[in-house]
């Protein structure tokens, strides 16, 4: 059965990626969305999302009115479920002990029955994405970031909410892209990122690996302005980013694969941003395990030179909306 809602013409029949499948949820193609503030921009994409990204404080409950909405349309939701750094409340350790399962519980529980409500075939988990970055670092080692991942994954399994056991939560494990970088491979700033070896709880209960990376052409590290950013900045390819990624996949059974964030920073005058979504259709096309790409279309206020969003740029937009359709990235979630 083909779960609607995703937009376009499919893939034909057997034209399955890589890896995907039962145990990433998706045939017949990748999946293509973005995070939330793209959602308004579908109109001008010619399509709906197939997947949009969200985040969750540890506390909060699954659905927010959002979510319902991209649901009722027959999108799914890869949804993050964080601690909050710093605040003592939700360390990995007080996770692990059970401290927290009266919080984290019903969220996996709404997530499943959301998606049997809207007729999704999948819907997908993720605990305490970019663990592998100092904030998240402050929660505790990489051995206890492991232990608390066990025990969630336990409370699904314990609830059947698994997609392998009659659920339909897939859980996705989701680094920065330089954790599946080696050490001699990686920038200065890079260099306390710890590795994806260290976060990985296994083949057993991660069911897709994911990196969040970005072309930001040195605007979250060059101190001088934007037109001279703009002259200077380098374009970083999506294979740069993102074969680190693959290539663990590859490693670990060949597992399916989401780009769960990319974007590439836009300076006025240049053409860098659609340059970058069109060499990442192309990698999406050459790399058929990955089973989901998802834009980031926002800003980080600390970093104000820092701009990803399409919203701006008529020719980031059309070269966006021209990778929505193409036929490779219309994939299908597999029924449950």
């Amino acid at each position: 059965m083909v779960i609607p809602g995703t937009a376009g013409t499919q893939a034909a029949a057997g034209n399955e990626a890589a890896g995907t499948g039962s145990k990433s949820g998706v045939l017949d193609g990748t999946l293509f969305g973005g995070d939330q503030p793209l959602v308004p921009e579908s109109g001008k994409l010619g399509r709906n999302l197939a997947i949009v990204r969200m985040y969750f404080t540890l506390g909060e409950q699954f659905p927010i009115p959002s979510a319902t909405s991209i649901m009722q349309k027959g999108g799914t939701v890869l949804a993050s479920l964080d601690s909050p750094p710093g605040q003592g409340e939700g360390n990995y350790a007080s996770i692990a002990a059970g401290q927290h399962d009266n919080q984290i519980k019903p969220f996996l529980e709404h997530m499943d029955q959301a998606a049997v409500q809207y007729h999704l075939g999948a819907v997908y988990f993720s605990f305490e994405h970019e663990a592998n970055t100092p904030p998240h670092q402050s929660l505790g080692s990489p051995a206890q970031f492991v232990q608390a991942w066990d025990h969630i994954h336990a409370l699904a399994a314990s609830a059947h909410l698994l997609w392998n056991d009659g659920g339909r939560v897939h859980f996705v494990l989701i680094l920065t892209n330089s954790g599946y970088d080696s050490m001699s491979a990686r920038a200065t700033w890079q260099d306390k990122q710890g590795e994806a070896s260290s976060y990985f709880p296994g083949t057993n209960e991660v069911d897709i690996v994911a990196a969040d990376g970005y072309n930001t052409g040195g605007c979250r590290h060059v101190s001088h302005n934007v037109s001279a950013m703009a002259a200077n900045a380098a374009t970083v390819s999506p294979e740069t980013l993102f074969d680190p990624l693959v290539s663990f996949a590859h490693s670990h059974g060949n597992m399916p694969v989401f780009v769960a964030e990319w974007a590439s920073v836009t300076y006025a005058g240049t053409t860098k941003q659609a340059t970058f979504i069109a060499q990442m259709r192309a990698f999406v096309a050459a790399n058929r395990e990955v089973a989901a790409v998802m834009y980031w279309n926002s800003w980080n206020p600390q970093h104000p030179g820092c701009q990803m969003s399409i919203n701006n740029s008529p020719t980031s937009v059309a070269t966006l909306a021209a990778m929505g359709h193409s036929s490779l990235l219309q994939g299908r979630l597999i029924s449950s």
